[in-house]
């Protein structure tokens, strides 16, 4: 018999009577069943997320940033609760808890009162994590995983929003003055450089309008036109060295608090160098008379010089790159007090410089006057 004769009788004999024609029904039935519910009921879940039930805990206290009083916690929250997502009840943590555990909240939300000044403190040198606290039941609802990786994403991507394009617009900010401060001492470095030179060519021309006034006045039998030309010359170079000095007070001043700040962290240094060679100093003198003390002590523990001679030679190998480094740290000491000296030489010429130029760019813009 054939494998296909042999199926056929028997089928036949297995639905010869009513009750196996229904049990072979029923096995057939029953996963069709099972599976067509199954898919109906998760055909398409996120288009329903309104209808889940879930709690907003606000417990952020808020933080004051750049002077303004800030509350991303609130923030947050208002974001989620005027979407379309889910189904958003905002309440406090022991109803939350409660809500969650008997199933009247498929999840909730909890903000912590430390929400807003850890995310501001992302600004400062000890920099905080601000985190949220999601709470679910499994024994709820079995989808309880994949709502709260809904409710997870719909969170970050409210904070990104919110939260994320201020920092980022804070920290562009920040490198906007940066780049600012920087274009303007590259600005103020090339107008010193174009105002030294302008102050030179303006020398040049009041050189050259004295020399030209000069010529006419010994020939001005010659011809006046000579005179003019000397005269017109000379107050186009004071006009010229007028305008270049103006700027001159002002980058004089500069010029003298960087020297007087050189001279300040210099003599700082010099401080430190004297101390540096009074410790050097102090070592020697310590191994000194700790080889002294040894001595003495192995004399009185009754070794002879021969036996404590080795230990001695040992001190004496220490004393001597003491004594080195003594010299060199003392030497240092001298040197960085000349640096200082020189410092201080120089802020005092600087602040004198500055002290001396308004009067000067005065007196310039007087004479072009």
């Amino acid at each position: 018999m054939s494998p296909v004769s042999l199926g056929w009788s028997e089928l036949r004999r297995l639905t010869a009577g009513r009750l196996p024609m229904i049990a072979i029904l029923a096995l057939a039935l029953i996963p069709t069943l099972y599976g067509g519910l199954y898919l109906f009921a998760n055909g398409d879940p996120y288009s329903h997320l309104g209808d889940v039930p879930a709690a907003i805990v606000l417990a952020d206290t808020g933080a004051t940033q750049a002077g303004a009083p800030v509350n991303f916690g609130r923030d947050v929250a208002d974001t989620l609760t005027s979407g379309t997502g889910f189904g958003w009840t905002v309440t406090d943590e022991a109803d939350a808890q409660d809500g969650v555990r008997t199933g009247v909240y498929d999840a909730a939300l909890v903000i912590g009162a430390d929400f807003s000044s850890n995310l501001v403190s992302a600004g400062n040198l000890t920099p905080k994590q601000a985190s949220l606290t999601l709470i679910t039941n499994d024994a709820n609802n079995y989808l309880a995983r994949t709502i709260a990786d809904q409710i997870t994403d719909r969170v970050r991507a409210s904070i990104a929003t919110k939260v994320g394009t201020e920092a980022a617009t804070q920290f562009l900010n920040g490198f906007v003055s940066i780049h600012s401060s920087i274009a303007g001492a590259v600005d103020g470095a090339g107008t010193l450089d174009t105002g030294a030179a302008t102050l030179r060519d303006g020398a040049t021309s009041v050189r050259d309008g004295a020399g030209s006034l000069a010529a006419g006045a010994s020939t001005l039998a010659a011809g006046t036109g000579q005179v003019a030309a000397g005269t017109h010359a000379l107050a186009t170079g004071l006009t010229t060295l007028r305008i270049s000095a103006a700027g001159l007070p002002a980058q004089t001043t500069q010029l003298a608090d960087g020297a007087t700040a050189v001279a300040s962290g210099t003599s700082q240094l010099a401080g430190a160098g004297d101390r540096a060679a009074a410790s050097a100093t102090g070592l020697t003198t310590t191994l000194a008379a700790t080889r002294s003390q040894v001595a003495t002590d192995l004399a009185a523990a009754g070794l002879d010089a021969s036996q404590a001679q080795p230990i001695l030679a040992r001190l004496d190998a220490l004393q001597k790159p003491a004594q080195t480094a003594a010299a060199q740290a003392s030497g240092t000491a001298t040197q960085l007090g000349v640096l200082a000296a020189g410092a201080q030489t120089v802020a005092a010429g600087a602040s004198d410089l500055a002290t001396a130029t308004p009067g000067l760019a005065g007196a310039i813009a007087r004479a072009a006057d």
